[in-house]
């Protein structure tokens, strides 16, 4: 359960006038809860958290990162499971371990800053990009190769038989559930 401190308003004699620190913040968690869990459910799904307005814009902005609210979920869930819900408690604890990791406007705007120095030497190194892409579409044509083996198609086999992709779900970059949900959806055979 979260933890409330009680104060005592000044006139210490009158034990009606307690007031709870963060009884506000805890009054607008609940309402934040509420609206985003299902109506039938005693708790909030973690994918319906991630894409809560208020969260996202936070990500928009750069005030939070996507790694740093994994490091949160992580933190107070225990796994990143598009599955796991949230009890208040849970989804409270969430709220207050990002707000650790929430950047101030300042560093937002030095970052921003930093990421548009970056955008600008990039840009500067735009012919070695063409020149590169050409050995990516090498490099692309060699894998395409490999894997169709002189057919004109990559067969759905062959793909998820792919070192490269094995990789990335062994590394754990990419779920396997994540991959044959997108497989299914293109419908090949």
């Amino acid at each position: 359960t979260i933890n409330e401190k009680d104060y005592i308003s000044e006139d210490e004699d009158d034990s009606d006038d307690i007031i709870t620190d963060d009884e506000d913040d805890i009054e607008d968690a609940k309402a934040i809860f509420n609206n985003l869990k299902s109506n039938e459910s005693t708790k909030l799904k973690l994918i319906d958290f991630i894409n809560w307005e208020d969260l996202q814009e936070l990500l928009d902005s750069n005030a939070l990162t996507p790694d740093d609210l994994a490091s949160a979920i992580q933190e107070v869930v225990g796994k990143d499971d598009d599955n796991a819900e949230l009890t208040f408690d849970e989804f409270y604890k969430l709220l207050s371990t990002i707000e650790t990791y929430i950047k101030s406007d300042d560093e937002v705007t030095d970052e921003s800053n930093e990421e548009k120095s970056e955008i600008d030497s990039e840009e500067s190194d735009l012919t070695d990009v063409t020149d590169n892409e050409d050995e990516d579409e090498e490099e692309i044509s060699e894998i395409f190769n490999d894997l169709a083996k002189g057919k004109e198609f990559i067969s759905l086999k062959a793909l998820k038989k792919w070192d490269d992709l094995k990789e990335l779900i062994e590394t754990g970059l990419i779920k396997r559930k994540t991959i044959d949900e997108f497989l299914d959806s293109l419908n090949i055979t």
